[in-house]
Order: structure tokens, then C-alpha cells, then sequence
């Protein structure tokens, strides 16, 4: 997965999103950042950042 500086509310350029989850999805998603020792923000931010990446990349190979 994409290495990321970390960056807090408080950081200059930082946007903010919401996502909604269901209460169980929220708390696997808890679980699971808990046990790797990671916040679910860093995490989210991982996992769009990535994809975004990927399809950057799917984008350019098409044309």
C-alpha cells in the first residue's frame, strides 16, 4: 500500500470527507485498524489515494 506522510485537521490544503457505514462495517473497520495499529482515517485515506492511483494509471494506458 502507498506510504503517506501523515497529515491531522490541522495541516494546510487538508479537505475533509465523510463517509457513512453501517454500525457493524464501522466497528470491523475498528477491529481491524485497531489490531494493525492504525487510525480508520489513515487508513481510509490509504485506500483512496490507492485506488485513485490505480485508476490514474488504468487511464493512462488507455489512451
Amino acid at each position: 500500500m502507498v506510504k503517506l506522510a501523515p497529515v491531522s485537521r490541522s495541516s494546510d490544503g487538508v479537505e475533509q470527507i465523510k463517509v457513512f457505514l453501517k454500525a457493524e462495517e464501522r466497528e470491523q473497520l475498528r477491529q481491524m485498524c485497531q489490531e494493525k495499529g492504525i487510525t480508520m482515517t489513515h487508513l481510509a485515506r490509504q485506500l483512496l489515494v490507492a485506488w485513485a492511483s490505480v485508476q490514474n494509471d488504468n487511464q493512462s494506458k488507455a489512451s
